[in-house]
């Protein structure tokens, strides 16, 4: 079942971490430095999803709105691109 199928994704990508579960109830494995209002984020190309933190950065006068890496993680139902193939739970941003 999937909570078996979780167990042994997370002896094999062990870094650590600690558990969460995302906001969509996916079962996740993040960085000891992860915190609430993190975002998953599946970059194409890469074999794991990163976790990201919005923060505002200053300026010349001006804020932006910034995202700095907290690290990788695993998450349970999008390791093999199926993120990608659930268009609804998707935001595309640019990362510049």
């Amino acid at each position: 079942g999937g909570a078996e199928l979780f167990t042994i994704a997370l002896d094999t990508t062990r870094h650590e971490g600690k558990f969460a579960v995302t906001t969509n109830g996916l079962m996740t494995n993040v960085p000891p430095l992860a915190a609430p209002g993190d975002r998953v984020c599946v970059v194409p190309g890469l074999a794991k999803p990163l976790i990201l933190r919005a923060s505002k950065c200053r300026g010349n006068g001006d804020e932006k709105n910034t995202w700095s890496l907290v690290g990788e993680c695993y998450v349970h139902g999008v390791m093999r691109g199926e993120a990608l193939e659930r268009e609804h739970d998707l935001e595309l941003f640019l990362i510049e």
